[in-house]
């Protein structure tokens, strides 16, 4: 099986690298790609750094270059509910955009594959499941958890996930969201914890790949 592994920043890039030992670099246009085996899979893994737009152009290249069968986005999230805490572990059941009005894109919220997603949870009781709000900002204030609480039925947040989604399923191309809790909105708590929300994500992600 075809894998690829779509990562946003360099630290959580770096926690994802580590399970891969012969390692080809490919490069595609201004973009980097990296191919190695892994449980008898092929796996391609790109940074594609943060935002919407980066995500959904790195996803986009993963399938039209490499024929991927699945796509796992693998990396950290905001926690938008109080009471969840750094490296709790999301399966995401759906994610939504957030910051893009209705009538540009719509549907706004992208349900994630259900065969992937009951995998991933029969590996791991402690995972949670839960929606995923994307933006291409960070969410730091009370009323805007709120709204996206409210509006999406949301409980984290990220830069990348259901863009990602989007374009694998426009391209019919099975995909997962992985996500660990690295903060709660706010950009000096994320570069505090990103380090070891990101291995924690990554151990996961490599688990799952070896069960398929």
């Amino acid at each position: 099986m075809k894998i690829g592994l779509v990562i946003a920043c360099e630290r959580e890039f770096e926690e994802h690298l580590k399970y891969f030992q012969k390692i080809k670099t490919i490069k595609k246009a201004n973009m980097t790609f990296y191919k190695s085996n892994f449980a008898g899979h092929k796996v391609f893994l790109c940074k594609s750094g943060p935002a919407e737009i980066n995500a959904g152009i790195y996803t986009q290249a993963m399938i039209d270059n490499f024929g991927v069968d699945i796509i796992i986005n693998s990396g950290t999230c905001g926690a938008i509910n109080e009471n969840l805490k750094v490296c709790d572990t999301f399966v995401v059941e759906k994610a939504s955009f957030w910051d893009i009005s209705t009538y540009i894109i719509e549907p706004s919220t992208y349900i994630c594959d259900e065969k992937l997603k009951n995998l991933a949870l029969s590996l791991d009781k402690n995972l949670i499941t839960g929606n995923l709000a994307t933006g291409n900002t960070f969410i730091e204030t009370d009323e805007l958890k709120k709204r996206l609480t409210t509006e999406f039925g949301v409980n984290c947040c990220d830069m990348e996930g259901v863009a990602v989604v989007y374009t694998c399923q426009k391209n019919n191309v099975s995909c997962l969201l992985l996500k660990s809790v690295s903060d709660g909105g706010n950009a000096e708590e994320f570069e505090m914890n990103v380090s070891k929300a990101s291995e924690k994500v990554a151990s996961f992600a490599f688990r799952f790949i070896e069960k398929l």
